[in-house]
């Protein structure tokens, strides 16, 4: 689909496409040394109506939520991931120590910063899109470590809880019962809660080891509860769509598996 096709389908639609760092970083090739090319595609992709979705603070944010709904006995508050520039899709707003985020700041109260002066100013350390093998490896190495734990599920479960806690820097709740509320409610952190399902799934297939790329979608798992629409690896469709129904016996709404398609092809004839 050309751009200008897929601008009037979606306008037709009434329709924003959602990009995250990944999936902008899938139109930047690292070792392309033609600024201008970049640059022509991603205006092209910026003529689209666009938003910007962190997936970085979306544990974070979650959890942090929960935990304060449950410590007051009061109902979580809908956490809203969504971030007005792409550079902010790598860093919360909140963090002012970073000398170039503290510059991007500045430069966005004077001038027009568009999508690809944001993305060749992260694009000077090629880390910000390259699919480093250490980082393939880490994955692995979390998938052996489930593999490898007999304990049962609600046992894991109650042991992962205080452990995401401890990686976001929060404070678990002192009230008893939290680890079966937030159990018994997969909506209440819905992004952190179907990663952790998807992971589950993948590592019951045993024979499926990580990949290059694969910590990207495992990336996107976290927004699939946020958009209406999701495009992931063909194999990440199967785990979300398993880990959904999984979901949905424990609270019924849940519908995760009719929202991920292989690529917007496959939505847009879905769609019609």
């Amino acid at each position: 689909m050309r751009v200008d096709e897929a601008h009037r389908w979606f306008e037709e639609r009434h329709a924003t496409l959602v990009l995250a760092q990944s999936s902008v970083s899938e139109f930047v090739p690292v070792e392309e040394k033609d600024r201008l090319r970049v640059r022509d595609e991603l205006q092209r992709l910026e003529s689209l109506p666009i938003s910007y979705i962190r997936l970085g603070g979306i544990q974070a944010g979650e959890l942090r939520l929960a935990g304060e709904a449950y410590a007051s006995r009061t109902e979580p508050r809908h956490f809203d991931p969504y971030v007005s520039h792409f550079w902010r899709t790598f860093w919360p707003l909140e963090q002012l120590t970073l000398e170039d985020v503290v510059l991007t700041q500045e430069i966005e109260r004077r001038v027009n910063f568009r999508l690809h002066d944001q993305v060749l100013m992260l694009w000077t350390d090629p880390v910000n899109f390259k699919n480093k093998p250490e980082l393939t490896a880490g994955v692995q190495a979390i998938l052996d470590s489930i593999r490898g734990d007999g304990r049962s599920a609600r046992q894991k479960f109650e042991a992962e809880v205080p452990e995401a806690f401890s990686a976001c820097e929060l404070q678990l709740p002192s009230r008893t019962g939290f680890e079966r509320w937030l159990q018994s409610r997969p909506s209440i952190a819905p992004g952190w809660r179907l990663q952790y399902e998807v992971l589950r799934e993948w590592a019951g297939n045993t024979g499926d080891r990580a990949k290059d790329g694969d910590l990207h979608d495992m990336t996107h798992v976290f927004g699939v509860p946020y958009a209406e629409y999701a495009t992931l690896d063909r194999r990440f469709i199967d785990y979300v769509s398993r880990a959904s129904r999984r979901l949905r016996r424990v609270e019924g709404q849940v519908d995760y598996d009719s929202r991920v398609f292989r690529d917007f092809s496959s939505l847009a004839s879905h769609l019609g």
